[in-house]
């Protein structure tokens, strides 16, 4: 069952899922580039680790801040995303590419039937979300690396489109 850890907020859908048996098959792995600062885990959670940082008042000791599940937002188009700090920079990333990048083998890609996969460059491969309309669901299950042409034609996108095109303003859910 998911439940919305952001009660209230009409920007952030359900993203932590409730239940032991779930959670413990979850895996933590280091972000590549935050090693021993961040991790990722299979379920699309983010997490600090434990750290020393400089008290705000002079002439102080350090100060141990605890790791923890980091909070995502939402940038806007339905995809989560977090901004991680190292070095005093901060950059943000998209979970589901996080994930992906952590978990999921290039070599297994989706494509068009009619593109050749011996062409194709790994390193401009997408992700794509298998359930399209839960783009908040970052875990490895609902993710998969593939090409910008099959990503496009996933799922009922144009058909979607076409139809708000030809004027027919159907829901999402009446097109499925």
């Amino acid at each position: 069952m998911w439940y919305n850890i952001y009660e209230g907020s009409p920007y952030l859908p359900s993203i932590i899922y409730k239940g032991d048996d779930n959670m413990s098959k979850e895996i933590w792995k280091d972000i590549k580039g935050y090693e021993g600062l961040y991790q990722v885990s299979n379920l699309g959670r983010i997490k600090s680790y434990d750290r020393y940082t400089n008290s705000a008042l002079k002439n102080t000791n350090r100060i141990l801040r605890k790791g923890k599940i980091l909070k995502q937002s939402n940038d806007g188009k339905g995809y989560l995303q977090i901004i991680l700090n190292k070095d005093g920079k901060r950059k943000g990333f998209k979970i589901h590419k996080l994930v992906a990048q952590i978990f999921l083998d290039k070599r297994n890609f989706k494509c068009m039937p009619y593109e050749d996969r011996e062409t194709i460059d790994l390193d401009n491969l997408e992700v794509n979300h298998i359930n399209e309309f839960e783009k908040y669901n970052n875990s490895v299950d609902n993710l998969e690396w593939c090409t910008r042409l099959y990503n496009c034609n996933y799922g009922t996108r144009n058909q979607r489109v076409n139809s708000w095109k030809n004027g027919n303003r159907k829901r999402k859910e009446e097109i499925i």
